[in-house]
């Protein structure tokens, strides 16, 4: 760029962008200086919602515990989330650990249901590799409910506040929303 010399370690390059001496790279996509980056499970992309968690640990009380996943891996099945569990309720579908095996009709974990998870002491569940859920290909997580009682997930790492607002504008399509040692019914508040 400019220097004429014999020494090979100055020589100027042309970057991605075509500009000799220029500093842009190609990202993991192989992009001109694009924004993708390769997380800890080898997913190259631009959207920090879906980066793999190494590690995702959800503690869990002695006794039962209603709780959902915002980030699940790739073997998602009963035996591979709850092995420290004695036994999982779903919405129309259980299981029992029985030394080691697992019987009952569910099979394996959904990222659109919540779950009652039986332990005989405090515990963790440990998900290594654990990809967010609430953003996939598809886009954002959807609910299909149903008439009757739903245990559905909540598909976000960290709490929000609920608008009572905006519930008001849905309330004819719902009688209560049950959240665990909380409660909102169409006619009056719990302690949300």
């Amino acid at each position: 760029c400019g220097e004429c010399d014999n020494d090979p370690t100055n020589d100027c390059v042309s970057d991605c962008a075509g500009e000799w001496g220029g500093e842009a790279v190609n990202d993991c996509a192989g992009v001109c200086n694009g924004s993708s980056t390769l997380d800890g499970c080898g997913v190259c992309d631009d959207d920090s919602n879906t980066d793999c968690l190494e590690q995702y640990v959800i503690e869990l009380h002695e006794g039962t515990n209603l709780i959902s996943f915002y980030a699940l891996p790739e073997n998602s099945t009963v035996q591979n989330i709850f092995s420290n569990a004695t036994g999982v309720l779903g919405e129309s579908s259980a299981a029992i650990n029985i030394d080691g095996d697992w019987i009952g009709t569910l099979m394996s974990v959904s990222e659109e249901e919540g779950y009652w998870v039986f332990v005989e002491e405090d515990t963790s569940l440990l998900l290594e590799n654990a990809v967010p859920v609430s953003y996939d290909a598809n886009g954002e997580i959807e609910y299909h409910m149903h008439y009757g009682a739903n245990l559905i997930s909540y598909p976000f790492n960290s709490s929000q506040l609920i608008n009572f607002e905006s519930l008001s504008n849905i309330e004819s399509n719902f009688l209560s929303i049950f959240l665990y040692f909380s409660i909102y019914e169409e006619t009056s508040f719990g302690s949300m």
